[in-house]
């Protein structure tokens, strides 16, 4: 596939260094004394780049298109995270059918009604990243079971259930969005007040330690122009953004930690923080397109609980994953989606 030579970073000094090991910081790039151009297919800069060294002109249209992606992937997350919850509804009261009342049974075919609306809604915004130039290039859905050991939740609780790779005919880069949630509400397991006396009244409690969460080329250098990570809470309709909290970039991808929590509502109703998750990172292959590979993008998030935390990531070519606090006390869930270039 040829590439539109429209978008691309040539670096005119300084080198990238994979990481190995990392430390989180408010933003982590890798940048260069001079002014770097975006109209070569290759450059020397991997990671996550400082936009601020580009040509003011380069500058101003990557910024703008990079908020219409943007701008586009929430509004997508949003709705695949709309047609998860009311899926989840719809099973909850079918599988109460034996005892349903005409109040259930009315609430039942309006879930019904509103799940069909979401799909075609979901549809519908689907074709406008075709619309707007974002090709799908691959996607997945058949993710495998991480394998654990003892313990409170299981990586079984959580699916990653929407990854894909797009391809921008508008600038010839790539976007990679991951997606995934519980399965379930095991989350209560790992919060401080179900371990202890008990839960009060409009209390946040923490679930563990940090939870983690990164996107990443296996097996090619990219470099990074944007990237945005969000949680959803489990009432479905309110979005947390992580992006600008602890993350950590190198050669081969993005990452971010947040402290999972759950607030408890009048009547000791629960709401956790980090229900959903998704995230996205637009970028470049460092040495240009990589004709005749097979590129594999990973998705994949960390939970802990008690004393364990992710505490940073690797992304060298040959340990990309998490690193913990002391502790075994967590469980990973990937997903990933498979490019021949």
């Amino acid at each position: 596939m040829k590439v539109k030579k429209v978008l691309s970073l040539i670096a005119t000094g300084g080198l990238c260094v994979m990481l190995s090991t990392s430390v989180f910081a408010e933003s982590t790039v890798h940048s260069t004394k001079k002014e770097i151009s975006i109209y070569d297919e290759k450059f020397n800069t991997a990671g996550l780049v400082d936009l601020n060294l580009l040509p003011e002109s380069e500058r101003t249209t990557l910024q703008k298109r990079t908020k219409e992606i943007d701008a586009y992937m929430l509004k997508l997350g949003t709705a695949v995270s709309k047609y998860k919850y009311l899926i989840d509804k719809t099973r909850e009261i079918e599988s109460n059918k034996a005892v349903e009342s005409n109040t259930e049974s009315a609430s039942s075919e309006q879930l019904h009604q509103q799940l069909n609306e979401t799909i075609s809604e979901l549809k519908t915004i689907e074709d406008e990243g075709e619309k707007m130039g974002l090709v799908k290039l691959a996607s997945s859905k058949d993710q495998k079971e991480a394998k654990v050991s003892t313990l409170s939740s299981y990586a079984s609780d959580f699916n990653m259930d929407y990854l894909n790779l797009r391809y921008d005919t508008q600038t010839g880069m790539y976007l990679f969005d991951g997606q995934g949630q519980w399965q379930n509400d095991n989350w209560k397991s790992d919060i401080s007040c179900a371990i202890s006396a008990g839960c009060a009244a409009f209390q946040t409690y923490d679930a563990g330690g940090y939870d983690g969460f990164y996107l990443a080329s296996l097996h090619k250098d990219i470099t990074i122009f944007d990237k945005k990570m969000y949680t959803i809470k489990s009432n479905g309709n309110e979005s947390i953004e992580w992006t600008h909290g602890s993350q950590d970039a190198g050669a081969r991808g993005i990452g971010w930690k947040w402290q999972d929590s759950v607030y408890v509502t009048f009547g000791l109703n629960k709401i956790y923080n980090s229900w959903r998750q998704l995230g996205w990172m637009y970028f470049k292959f460092t040495d240009g397109v990589p004709t005749g590979s097979t590129v594999t993008f990973k998705a994949e998030t960390s939970h802990t609980w008690d004393n364990t935390a992710v505490n940073g990531f690797s992304f060298a070519p040959w340990s990309i994953g998490f690193q913990w606090t002391t502790g075994s006390d967590h469980w990973e869930k990937p997903g990933t989606v498979n490019k021949s270039f």
